[in-house]
């Protein structure tokens, strides 16, 4: 993989910064009544709740100060609850600083007026700084079963031009049942640096999907049937932990090499260790 130059990591990042900033700039463009919505993602959520209580945690320091001894010496020092609880974290943390990009560069209020290619709509917009410029093309075609997106940008440096190379695309079904996007690499475009994937049951997220493509990044699966859900992800060092939860009684278990040597342990309604049955 090619290292991105500072200029280039400027302007993009600015870019970014830019329209995270102006969410809430008044847009100038036309009625957008019969444009198509821009995906969001927002409707995708974990169902995490039964890790938010305070009151179900024995160890009094939670701070990652004390905590991260633990994980490097896998010493156990937290219940299977406890230990499952960071996995979830981590796993709510990696989903939502994932979405921030779609969100950032799908922002329709940056985009202005828009114009029609056959039965494309497209969108285009520039930002520039000390005489460099990065330009974004945004387009939305809709393939009948999904609304599919692409996000491609030009840059124009002193260093080096890229031109209309892709950023995101995304795909949004227009029967609810969910969708996916892929970011690529700022320098080469064969293949995604990491993809998303999810599927809806009316408001009910039943399965997100990240993958990365660099192995030692990993993979986080969740899924949901009904009251049971399911966290699995892969490290390349460790192999698969896998964590599974009643979101309405409470009780669950992990299995994880980084916990009791990869058995599997199980706690109770009560949040404490049991016996798996």
């Amino acid at each position: 993989m090619k290292i991105l130059k500072p200029s280039l990591l400027f302007l993009l990042s600015a870019s970014l910064a830019f329209t995270l900033w102006s969410c809430d700039d008044d847009p100038a463009g036309p009625d957008l009544d019969d444009e198509p919505d821009p995906p969001s993602f927002d409707q995708v959520e974990l169902e995490l709740s039964i890790f938010e209580d305070s009151d179900h945690f024995s160890n009094s320091s939670f701070s990652t100060e004390d905590v991260m001894p633990h994980f490097e010496t896998k010493e156990e020092y937290f219940t299977a609850y406890e230990q499952a609880a960071w996995y979830a974290w981590f796993a709510q943390f990696y989903f939502e600083t994932m979405a921030l990009f779609p969100r950032a560069y799908f922002n329709q209020e940056q985009w202005g007026e828009p114009s029609l290619d056959g039965n494309t709509w497209v969108w285009e917009y520039a930002w520039s700084y000390d005489g460099e410029s990065v330009a974004f093309k945004i387009t939305a075609e809709d393939t009948g079963e999904a609304m599919y997106w692409e996000a491609r940008y030009s840059i124009s440096t002193q260093e080096e031009n890229i031109d209309n190379a892709l950023l995101i695309s995304a795909q949004d079904y227009h029967d609810g049942s969910g969708g996916d996007w892929q970011m690529y690499d700022l320098m080469e475009q064969d293949e995604p640096v990491f993809e998303f994937t999810y599927e809806l049951d009316g408001d009910t997220t039943t399965m997100v999907d990240l993958s990365f493509d660099d192995e030692e990044d990993g993979r986080y699966l969740y899924e949901r049937d009904d009251e049971i859900s399911t966290l699995t992800f892969w490290d390349i060092s460790d192999g698969q932990s896998v964590i599974e939860w009643n979101n309405e009684t409470g009780e669950g278990f992990i299995e994880s090499p980084d916990y009791q040597n990869g058995e599997r342990v199980c706690w109770d309604e009560n949040y404490q260790n049991t016996e798996c049955s």
